[in-house]
């Protein structure tokens, strides 16, 4: 495997690239970065060649000055991803990264060759949909327990302390278990604390334009939480095979 950046929109954005053969390009949800894939790319590494992108302001990427964290901004970087490192491709993506590849294929169809959505469909990417969304009350309450850490904190006391934030009457560690959890805090631990200030405002994260409209024009598009791509075709599979954790929008 090898790690590589490309410097879009003046930030240094990190990758995987590894395999040979036609590329799929990988884009992982919100708070996420490239590890959410781990399951799943070496299933595939025999046939493709996997991308693993990391966007703004998540894992090891630069974040975003301008706090540029919006449904529009991630597929700007998405165009420009594949156009300068892939070319035309199959796009892989998990929740908000689905959305990100929806508005990719709006805007540069000649880029998108077919998309994989994992836990996500276009219409959920407007600002209806998270004005009644149980989503926002989630992202607040991990950016909470985020802002709560000292300073030079490890990832196991972050899965500590995430583990022990209340969703209802329930913790973390009661709905998930400690194995969950820790798998996500080793996802969410380096975002950017701006971008939950835009993921859970409905004028700045969401979107009502062609990307809740998507749907038209696309020459292959899948949409299913419990499966995965093998050698061009899709199969149905345990969702454990996917990943350890669901995309979470």
């Amino acid at each position: 495997m090898t790690t590589r950046d490309v410097k879009i929109n003046g930030m240094n954005l990190v990758f995987e690239d590894e395999g040979s053969g036609d590329p799929l390009v990988f884009l992982h949800g919100s708070m996420g970065s490239a590890r959410y894939w781990d399951v799943l790319v070496p299933l595939l590494l025999a046939n493709y060649r996997c991308v693993r992108l990391e966007f703004p302001g998540h894992g090891r990427s630069d974040r975003s000055p301008a706090a540029a964290y919006g449904i529009d901004d991630q597929v700007d970087v998405a165009i420009q991803f594949l156009a300068e490192v892939t070319g035309p491709c199959i796009v892989i993506g998990a929740s908000a990264g689905a959305g990100a590849a929806f508005g990719a294929a709006a805007r540069r169809p000649d880029l998108i060759k077919g998309i994989y959505s994992d836990d996500a469909y276009p219409g959920i990417y407007t600002g209806s949909w998270i004005r009644s969304s149980p989503y926002v009350n989630f992202f607040r309450v991990v950016d909470a327990v985020l802002r709560s850490m000292p300073p030079g904190f490890s990832v196991a006391e972050y899965a500590a302390a995430l583990g022990q934030a209340r969703l209802g009457q329930a913790t973390m560690f009661d709905l998930r278990g400690p194995e969950f959890v820790a798998f996500f805090a080793q996802l969410t631990a380096s975002t950017d604390h701006a971008f939950f200030e835009v993921v859970t405002n409905p004028e700045r994260f969401w979107t009502d334009d062609e990307v809740s409209s998507v749907v038209r024009g696309l020459r292959c598009l899948c949409t299913s939480p419990t499966a995965t791509l093998v050698k061009g075709h899709l199969f149905p599979s345990r969702r454990s095979m996917l990943s350890p954790m669901p995309g979470w929008t």
